[in-house]
């Protein structure tokens, strides 16, 4: 919010597309000055975000004005943020700070964080996220943070492949900086600079818009409690291929992507707030060729179950910079007991339903390389 040159200084705009998104979780820079006004512009906003459900992780980081954190410090940014504040983050990437101290300050100010978090009365419950690291030989130069993190954090870009690419392997190193404690990746998403040349490469926006729903399944099958993209809204109008000006859900002007409105649709048909509860099991059994088949399996307080399927395949050639055109993949799926009606979804196109049936046991599926969901009622 504190980047004020940008499409994010409309503070109206973001606020609306948030409350559109369904997306209740975000993280952003810590920022705190002598100069209320702006204080408030920077992390203040969170306060009200809190009222339409929307919480916060803080990044605090020493290249920004908080050189040094203390309780003070620590206070005055949960005064700013109220019930918005979530999460505390040490450091973003302070491996590639071109600091060569950086390993030695990254740890120190990682302790003072911590330290200021836990000891301050109104933050103390708030849990503290480890600093995020670019370079796989900054984990062993880092050392293990797990005394001063409550969770472990990573950064986890496929290049524009598959949302899984080498996913597995990034949450194993990662996870030795703070060894034992739950992964959170806090960044993690495509861009759509397809004629860029710069960093890794684009994909087409109608590419990420399957990816991304396929990205948030993916991870939650890993196991981590919370998965950031990067990031909401493109920062700037741009002509010259900039891959920092398109990585977002939206495009600068406000309007929705493809993976906006496949990501907005998933957690509509998804969503379901409430206390937390002890899932049943569904016996069921797919056949078919399912080696590129990916699944999630989910329940909902009032019994129906959410049983997501996708291929995880590639859906853009990076060499050719073209969309691939997969044919759809068909599954079938048997349950032991009869669902009374099988509702069935693709969040990239509707959260309206596509098909229904009606007390059937088996069901042919057309699993395409972007997730079809089966609402099944009992």
């Amino acid at each position: 919010m504190h980047y004020l040159d940008t499409v994010y200084g409309n503070y109206a705009l973001i606020r609306q597309r948030l409350i559109d998104s369904g997306i209740r979780h975000v993280r952003d820079g810590a920022d705190l000055t002598t100069d209320p006004v702006y204080n408030d512009l920077a992390v203040g906003h969170y306060a009200d975000l809190a009222t339409v459900g929307v919480k916060v992780d803080l990044i605090v980081d020493p290249r920004s004005s908080i050189k040094q954190v203390t309780t003070n410090t620590i206070s005055a940014l949960k005064a700013l943020a109220g019930n918005g504040l979530e999460f505390f983050e040490g450091p973003n990437e302070y491996d590639i700070s071109g600091d060569s101290q950086w390993a030695q300050k990254l740890r120190s100010y990682q302790q003072e964080l911590y330290a200021s978090v836990k000891q301050n009365a109104s933050t103390k419950n708030v849990p503290v996220l480890a600093p995020s690291l670019v370079q796989a030989a900054s984990v062993s130069q880092l050392g293990n943070l797990n005394t001063i993190s409550d969770f472990a954090n990573m950064h986890s870009y496929s290049g524009g492949n598959l949302p899984s690419n080498q996913l597995a392997q990034l949450a194993s190193l990662n996870e030795d900086v703070a060894s034992g404690k739950p992964m959170i990746p806090t960044e993690c998403g495509f861009h759509n600079a397809v004629g860029s040349n710069g960093g890794f490469p684009g994909v087409s926006e109608a590419a990420a818009g399957k990816y991304m729903p396929r990205l948030f399944l993916e991870y939650f099958n890993q196991g981590f409690p919370r998965t950031y993209n990067y990031e909401f809204i493109d920062e700037k109008a741009d002509a010259t291929n900039d891959p920092q000006m398109h990585f977002g859900l939206l495009r600068v002007d406000g309007s929705t992507k493809p993976a906006f409105t496949a990501v907005a649709n998933l957690i509509e048909i998804l969503k379901d707030p409430g206390a937390t509860f002890s899932p049943a099991k569904l016996d069921y059994k797919m056949t078919g060729a399912l080696n590129s088949i990916h699944h999630t399996l989910l329940e909902k307080r009032d019994g129906r179950f959410y049983l997501i399927l996708w291929q995880e395949i590639a859906s853009f050639n990076l060499q050719a910079k073209q969309d691939i055109s997969n044919p759809n993949e068909p599954v079938t799926i048997s349950f032991a007991n009869t669902p009374q009606s099988i509702n069935v979804y693709f969040p990239m196109n509707s959260a309206a339903t596509s098909q229904k049936f009606q007390k059937t046991q088996k069901i042919n599926v057309a699993v395409p390389d972007h997730p079809v969901i089966l609402e099944l009622t009992f």
